[in-house]
C-alpha cells in the first residue's frame, strides 16, 4: 500500500528518454516548486523510515527522509510502543551517509543520463551522520553533546534507523540493550545484546537495559559503529558517534536508570510492595496512579504500626514523618522511577 493505503501507483520514465520502460518512481510525483501531501493512514505501532519514492538511488542520498513513530494505545498520560511495551522516554537514532562527489555532481548538473556522473554504483560517502530526536543529522566532533536519558523516569526506548545506503553496527559501550522489534515488527522475545546490525533502510527498537545490579557509575556511556565510520572525509575522531548521559541526579549513588526514585535520594532502593517505586517516593498505597484520599485512610490503618508500605522513610514505624512525606506527594503519582514501567 502507498499513501493513504492505495495503491502504489509506480511512475515509468517516458518514451524517447535513455532509460524508457524503466521505473522511476514509486507513486506519484511532486512537480518542482510545487507542494503535495503524503498520508499515510493505515500504520501498526512502531518505528519507520519514509523517504522519497522518486529518483530514490539519489534523492535520498540527498536527504530526502525521515523518521516516523507510531505508539501503540495506552492509559492516559501513559506511552507505549507496542501492546504491553510502556517507556518513559525515547530517542531517535537516525543514521546516514554523504558522499560529497555526488553531491556535487547533482548541485552542477553533472548527475543524469550523458552526463560524467550516471548512476550512485561508485558511491563512496566520506562523511558518517547521525541525526538526534529530529536535529539535523551530523558527524562526531569534539564538541558534540551527550544525549541525557533517564532523567524523566521510566524506561528508555532507542529507536535506530538507517537512512544510508550501507551497514551500520550500533555499539553501547558499557550498557546493554533489550531489542525488541524491527520495522515495527515485535519480537516474540526481547533479545539481550550491546550491539545490533542495521542494514540499509532498517529500523530496530531497544530498550536501555543495564545491569542494576552491577556498579553503574554516572557519566557518558558511548554509542558507536562497529564498522569503524569514525571519520570526517578521512579525518580521525568523527563519524558516527554520540554518548549517553547517564545521570544520578538525586546524588544518591544510583543512576537515574536504576533509581526507583530519581528525585529524592534512597542509596538503600527500599521499595516494599515491588511496583518498581521506592518507598520514600511512593505513597500510593492502592496502586491506583495516584496519591489520593484513599492512601490517606490506609496510612491511618497503619498509623504506629511497623507498616511496612506506609513507612515511607524506612524508620521502622509509620508516624507523623510518613504523614508529612505524603502531604508533599498528594495528589501526585508515585516516582517518578528508572525502573516502574
Amino acid at each position: 500500500d502507498g499513501p493513504g493505503g492505495a495503491s502504489m501507483g509506480p511512475v515509468f520514465h517516458p518514451a524517447g528518454s535513455p532509460y524508457e520502460g524503466r521505473m522511476r518512481s514509486l507513486t506519484g510525483e511532486t512537480a518542482a516548486g510545487a507542494v503535495r501531501t503524503y498520508t499515510w493512514d493505515n500504520l501498526e505501532p512502531g518505528t519507520y523510515l519514509y523517504h522519497s519514492a522518486s529518483h530514490m538511488q539519489v534523492q535520498v542520498q540527498m536527504g530526502l527522509y525521515g523518521a516516523l513513530r507510531m505508539d501503540a494505545p495506552g492509559p492516559a498520560g501513559s506511552r507505549y510502543a507496542y501492546p504491553g511495551t510502556p517507556y518513559g522516554q525515547d530517542v531517535v537514532l537516525l543514521y546516514s551517509e554523504l558522499d560529497p562527489g555526488l553531491h556535487q555532481a547533482v548541485a552542477t548538473n553533472n548527475y543524469g543520463p550523458g552526463k560524467p556522473v550516471t548512476s550512485t554504483i561508485d558511491y563512496r560517502p566520506q562523511y558518517f551522520l547521525i541525526s538526534v530526536d529530529g536535529a539535523p543529522g551530523e558527524p562526531y566532533t569534539a564538541g558534540r553533546l551527550p544525549v541525557p536519558v533517564g532523567d524523566g523516569g521510566g524506561r528508555v526506548l532507542l529507536r535506530f534507523l538507517n537512512a544510508g545506503l550501507q551497514t551500520h553496527v550500533p555499539v553501547m559501550q558499557g550498557l546493554y540493550l533489550d531489542v525488541i522489534a524491527e520495522d515495527g515488527n515485535p519480537y516474540p522475545y526481547a533479545r539481550t545484546q550491546y550491539s545490533l546490525k542495521l542494514p540499509a533502510a532498517k529500523t530496530k527498537d531497544a530498550l536501555l537495559s543495564p545491569d542494576c545490579g552491577a556498579a553503574i557509575t554516572a557519566g557518558d556511556y558511548a554509542v558507536y559503529d562497529a564498522r569503524m565510520r569514525l571519520t570526517n572525509a578521512a579525518n580521525p575522531g568523527g563519524g558516527m558517534l554520540i554518548h549517553l548521559q547517564v545521570a544520578d541526579g538525586d546524588g544518591d549513588g544510583v543512576v537515574n536508570v536504576c533509581d526507583n526514585c530519581i528525585q529524592v535520594a534512597n542509596a538503600d532502593q527500599r521499595d516494599t510492595n515491588g511496583d518498581g517505586y521506592g518507598n520514600i517516593c511512593d505513597a500510593d498505597l492502592n496502586n491506583d496512579g495516584v496519591v489520593n484520599g484513599l492512601d490517606v485512610g490506609i496510612l491511618k490503618g497503619q498509623f504506629l504500626t511497623p507498616g511496612p508500605d506506609a513507612d515511607f522513610n524506612g524508620d521502622g514505624v509509620v508516624n507523623g514523618l510518613d504523614v508529612g512525606i505524603l502531604k508533599g506527594l498528594f495528589l501526585q503519582p508515585p516516582g517518578p522511577s528508572g525502573l516502574a514501567p
